[in-house]
């Protein structure tokens, strides 16, 4: 099994931290909460949420479906992926 690293600092991947750091702070997990106006018309519920009250799950399969994301990028960015994996 071929391992994966980083691609600017070569560390390899996963990178595992701590069990400190989801120690409870200020905001869940977090020292405050995520910034509220986000891309894409993205939830800032959600968004705290996953980012500081939650250990195991993101958001809800499709989810970004219902989001403007596919709207947004595909007029601006390109969709080919820069670091295919084997």
């Amino acid at each position: 099994m071929s391992v994966s690293t980083d691609a600017t600092t070569g560390e390899p991947l996963p990178i595992i931290a701590p069990e400190e750091v989801m120690a409870q702070k200020e905001h869940g997990t977090c020292t405050g909460p995520p910034q509220e106006d986000l891309r894409w018309g993205c939830s800032f519920e959600t968004a705290d949420n996953i980012c500081c009250f939650n250990r195991h799950y993101a958001e809800y399969s499709g989810y970004w479906l219902k989001t403007k994301f596919l709207e947004e990028v595909t007029s601006t960015l390109s969709l080919t992926p820069t670091n295919p994996q084997p």
